[in-house]
């Protein structure tokens, strides 16, 4: 008679961690792990002017609303003014990104 496959105890962490980006090396977490060897919860704030005539920052402002939009980031300022002699608008922006990066201990990182 033939065995069944042991089901997986836990689940792999690469790329996305309880709805949040999280920036660290691809981890094997059983579901039974202290906290310090999950990963943690960090904030990050980034202040940024955007000029609304250069596609760099449009396609910048864009990630970020996107960001904002998943639940990722929170705007905590924002400033628009018109420049007439650019003919365009001008956006300061000020956001509080969530993310989670690696746990204290390591020793569930993914071997390469």
């Amino acid at each position: 008679m033939k065995k069944d496959a042991p089901k997986p105890s836990g689940k792999k962490i690469d790329g996305i961690y309880e709805g949040l980006p999280y920036v660290g090396p691809p981890l094997n977490l059983k579901t039974d792990d202290p906290s310090y060897m999950l990963p943690r919860k960090e904030h990050e704030i980034t202040v940024r002017i955007y000029m609304m005539n250069n596609p760099a920052d449009v396609k910048e402002y864009e990630k970020v609303m996107h960001e904002v939009g998943r639940g990722w980031a929170q705007i905590s300022h924002e400033d628009i003014k018109w420049i007439e002699r650019h003919e365009t608008w001008k956006v300061l922006l000020r956001v509080l990104h969530h993310k989670y990066i690696e746990p204290e201990d390591m020793s569930r990182a993914q071997k390469s």
